[in-house]
């Protein structure tokens, strides 16, 4: 049997379909609503830190003013960490979640009021832990992670 070339070229376009199709080249695919980026009332610094301070830290979980209390301390957390708003929940890498209204024990570092966190974790993060000093009248600020 012998197949002419229109027969070849109709078969090899067909194969091309094909193998494109299968493969997903030139089609979109679908992707996953991103997780609200702004982390809510969860502040963290913008990178990853190597180590993290060894203290333990501890104390109720509370959100006043659209900012994270841990006892009487504004906390912030390791990079990566998120706010799961529909379980009032912060959400880590590498630990189970902390729910707001509940006690919480991990590691961490306390820092005095005068910390410059701008300089030190950079503009918005020290933005948004100066702000949440502003608003909730609290000037202590903790760093706290799951241990």
């Amino acid at each position: 049997m012998t197949s002419t070339p229109a027969a070849s070229r109709t078969g090899l376009a067909a194969l091309a379909v094909l193998l494109l199709s299968a493969s997903g080249c030139g089609a979109q695919r679908p992707t996953e609503e991103p997780v609200d980026s702004s982390g809510g009332p969860v502040i963290t610094p913008a990178e990853p830190w190597e180590s993290y301070p060894l203290a333990e830290v501890g104390g109720d979980l509370a959100l006043r003013e659209g900012c994270l209390l841990l006892g009487d301390e504004l906390v912030f957390w390791p990079h990566g960490t998120t706010f799961d708003e529909s379980a009032g929940s912060v959400v880590f890498a590498d630990g189970p979640p902390a729910v707001v209204g509940t006690s919480f024990t991990g590691g961490g570092g306390h820092y005095p009021a005068g910390t410059d966190f701008t300089a030190w974790l950079g503009a918005e993060t020290g933005e948004a832990i100066s702000a949440c000093q502003q608003s909730t009248g609290v000037s202590r600020v903790v760093f706290a992670y799951p241990a």
